[in-house]
């Protein structure tokens, strides 16, 4: 089965900006697809939760929780991408689709080390 992620955004956000998310995200998956947390029936390979810290969307912060090779836990790793007031909403969207599967790959390479 391939990669399934499953993002998990606040209630309210713009869905043209969480489109534009996913669509990075699916994009940098080598393999796979990234998929909004409440419409996907399926068990994700992991989950995406982004978060905005403040109303002026400056800081995002990613957290990807994977189960471990055991499946008997979840590892968790977080990243803060920060932005200006001169990048665009849509520019910081895409950035945090990007981010996610970075952080999935930086997962699964730590848990291939063990």
């Amino acid at each position: 089965m391939l990669p399934l992620v499953a993002v998990e955004v606040p209630v309210g956000e713009p869905p043209a900006a969480v489109a534009t998310m996913l669509e990075a995200c699916s994009s940098a998956l080598p393999e796979g697809r990234c998929v909004a947390a409440d419409i996907e029936p399926q068990s994700p390979t992991g989950l995406a939760v982004v978060s905005w810290l403040g109303t002026d969307h400056l800081t995002a912060r990613v957290e990807v929780g994977q189960r471990t090779t055991s499946r008997s836990s979840v590892s968790w790793h977080r990243r803060d991408l920060n932005f200006t007031l001169g990048d665009s909403i849509s520019e910081r969207w895409t950035a945090v689709g990007y981010t996610i599967p970075t952080i999935v790959g930086e997962g699964l390479r730590a848990h291939e080390g063990h």
